[in-house]
């Protein structure tokens, strides 16, 4: 089955493989879906930081930064309420080994919906929505090398901020709109 992050690859090469790679875990390593979910949140937020070219807060953790692009009015409450959601349960998969298919699912419909925003407002401005389709329990499990996989997403990320950081800059006001 083709990812439901597809859609991503183009704009977002790294957001495509976290999401692809968390599809693809739901069912057979969940601790590692929850992982690369939030992956998908970091890497969206650490993205608008860069293309907005805002100003990192003084205490630089993910709670502040998700507050300061509240504060800036680039995120409402519902996206706040995502990305905290994705930055809590992977720092629970890390630390604690936490392992759920039931939350992952439920958190993989809402970082599509993340995905699906960050792309209409940073990627592709006429992106038209898609419905999302949850990962068949039955699909055949590929085995990955994680330790190459892990390279590639590092490799990717530094692409996407690069990008991001050479972007033509885009009035705020204009983002907002968006």
């Amino acid at each position: 089955m083709a990812s439901n992050f597809d859609f991503l690859q183009s704009e977002f090469p790294a957001l495509a493989d976290f999401g692809a790679f968390a599809e693809k875990y739901c069912y057979s390593d969940s601790n590692s879906c929850l992982m690369k979910l939030g992956m998908i949140g970091e890497t969206i937020v650490n993205l608008i930081f860069t293309y907005d070219r805002i100003a990192l807060p003084y205490d630089n953790t993910a709670v502040s930064r998700i507050a300061t692009l509240q504060q800036e009015g680039l995120l409402d409450q519902d996206l706040c309420d995502i990305l905290h959601a994705l930055r809590k349960v992977r720092n629970k998969a890390v630390h604690e080994n936490y392992t759920s298919v039931s939350e992952g699912k439920t958190l993989l419909q809402m970082a599509y919906s993340l995905c699906e925003w960050f792309m209409q407002t940073y990627g592709d401005w006429n992106y038209q929505h898609k419905d999302y389709v949850i990962p068949s329990e039955h699909e055949e499990i590929i085995p990955v090398n994680k330790e190459e996989e892990e390279k590639k997403e590092i490799v990717l990320v530094a692409a996407a901020e690069q990008v991001a950081a050479s972007s033509e800059a885009i009035d705020l006001q204009k983002r907002k709109q968006q």
